[in-house]
This record gives structure tokens, C-alpha cells and sequence, in this order.
């Protein structure tokens, strides 16, 4: 980053150039880019993610019950998993937008800049609603997560990404 303008520019250049043929060698997919690769693994992870979670008998009727402890609308299996964290990220950059922050042109989330008594509301909010998550979803959760950690790990190594975070 300490390169000047017209340097990194050709290094970045240089690094996409060596990433790709790199992972056409190595992985045999065809990408274009860095964000292509991360669309790619993204995208394959979403498909597979949507036969065997969302497809899965047991785990929607789990997520039903979830979802009516938590009075919310049933949603597939993998939108209840990531409905809380969703919900604050868009809440969060809700709230920076209405500060006038904007966005770069690739982020999609923003922070805002709160003091301590501001940001209190929305911290005992965001308590409360994990607490709920944690008890009307026990169940959901027991039988989601290990099929989703392992269902990560194996797509991640199709992608030559050592472990799934």
C-alpha cells in the first residue's frame, strides 16, 4: 500500500494475473478474479447450501417451531440461521446512512460512529434478541450447525481454503 498510484496499480495487476493461474492449476476453476473466486466459492456454497439444508425434512420442521417461538415468519432453515445476524448488520448500517455516511463502491455495510449512550439502545436490542435467538432455537441450532460446519468445510476445500470461518 506505501507503493505510489501507478506501482500498486501494477502490482495489484501482477497478483490478480499470478491468483488466477494459480487456481486454474491448481483447482481447475476458472476465475477471473480474486472477487470472482469469493463469488464462486459464495455461490457454491448458497447451492449446496439450498439442496441440503433447505432441503432437509427435519431442519425446516425444526425451523418452523423456531420461527413461531420467535414469532417471525418461517423462512428456510438457512435464513433463520443468519436472520440475527442479518438483521443488525442492516440495522447498523441503517443507522450510518442517517449519519451520511456513504459507502465505497464495492462495501455493502457501513459502521456508524456512536458514542457509548448511543449505542446502548441498540446493544441491550441486540442482547435480547440473542438471548431469544439462543432459546427458542436450541433445538434448530443442534441439528443446523453441525451439518452446516460440515457442509462449509467440504465446499471450502473445493475451493483450496483451508478451514471454513
Amino acid at each position: 500500500m506505501a507503493l505510489p498510484e501507478d506501482r500498486q496499480k501494477a502490482y495489484q495487476a501482477a497478483e490478480n494475473t499470478c491468483f488466477v493461474g494459480a487456481v486454474k492449476s491448481v483447482l481447475g476453476k476458472e476465475v477471473s478474479s480474486l472477487e470472482d473466486y469469493a463469488r464462486q466459492l459464495s455461490a457454491a456454497y448458497d447451492e449446496r447450501a439450498a439442496k441440503e439444508l433447505d432441503g432437509s425434512a427435519n431442519l425446516v420442521k425444526l425451523g418452523s417451531a423456531f420461527a413461531t417461538c420467535l414469532k417471525v415468519t418461517a423462512a428456510k432453515p438457512t435464513d433463520l440461521a443468519e436472520r440475527g445476524v442479518k438483521a443488525f448488520v442492516d440495522e447498523r448500517t441503517e443507522v450510518a446512512r442517517k449519519q451520511g455516511m456513504r459507502a465505497p463502491v464495492k462495501a455493502a455495510r457501513l459502521i456508524p460512529s456512536l458514542t457509548p449512550d448511543q449505542a446502548r439502545p441498540y446493544l441491550k436490542k441486540e442482547i435480547k434478541a440473542a438471548l431469544d435467538d439462543l432459546a427458542c432455537g436450541k433445538d434448530f441450532y443442534a441439528a443446523y450447525s453441525p451439518v452446516a460446519w460440515k457442509l462449509q468445510q467440504k465446499v471450502y476445500a473445493e475451493f483450496g481454503m483451508p478451514f471454513a470461518w
